[in-house]
């Protein structure tokens, strides 16, 4: 059943093309436009990007309410599939990113830098995720936008010569993976009434 209610969730983000189709585009006409989006790091910014933009439409669309609407599911079966939606979209954007990086000429970004983005991302996700279950759609989207700009601002700050310098890939990915599934397991233990 949580199978079927994250395909439900990925169903409603195709059903509108028009918003999944801007949500892809915009980070590559930053890219054109604005200065900051074409540096080194930009791969970092296209993962953030994706992750944000796709969750927060989501949210905006209401789609958890419909899905749970035609689906016998209990609150738990809805919070573990908002949980897993996230990581499909962490996933997605990773795909996006790897396959816009490997048809750019070699050197244009900085060397695995998708990896770490793609776990960050993950980590954050499940954060916000976790924390999400507990506020009104509204909040969530504030929540997310505020996080998205924190991600932006410390990325394009650190320059290009190195992107999260302080972090290792081992940190990150143990970090991410057990900070996903901590604030996934909390989320399982006390699901919300009103999911």
């Amino acid at each position: 059943m949580v199978a079927k209610l994250v395909f439900s969730k990925w169903q409603a983000t195709l059903m509108a093309p028009v918003t999944f189709i801007y949500n892809l585009a915009m980070p590559f006409l930053f890219r054109l436009f604005i200065p900051g989006f074409k540096e080194a790091y930009f791969p970092a910014l296209l993962v953030f990007y994706l992750m944000f933009s796709l969750s927060i439409s989501l949210e905006m669309q209401n789609s958890a309410g419909i899905s749970r609407l035609h689906l016998p599911v209990t609150a738990r079966q809805v919070v573990a599939a908002n949980f897993l939606f996230q990581a499909t979209i962490v996933l997605f954007a990773w795909l996006v990113a790897t396959l816009f990086v490997t048809l750019s000429p070699r050197g244009t970004f900085v060397p695995g830098i998708i990896p770490k983005a793609s776990l960050v991302a993950l980590l954050l996700s499940g954060i916000t995720t976790g924390i999400g279950n507990l506020l009104p759609p509204k909040g969530y989207q504030l929540m997310s936008m505020l996080v998205f700009i924190a991600l932006i601002f410390v990325t394009i700050s650190g320059g290009d010569a190195n992107f999260l310098p302080w972090l290792s890939l081992p940190v990150a990915l143990g970090a991410s993976l057990g900070g996903f599934t901590l604030a996934m397991a909390l989320s399982l233990l006390c699901p919300p009434r009103f999911v």
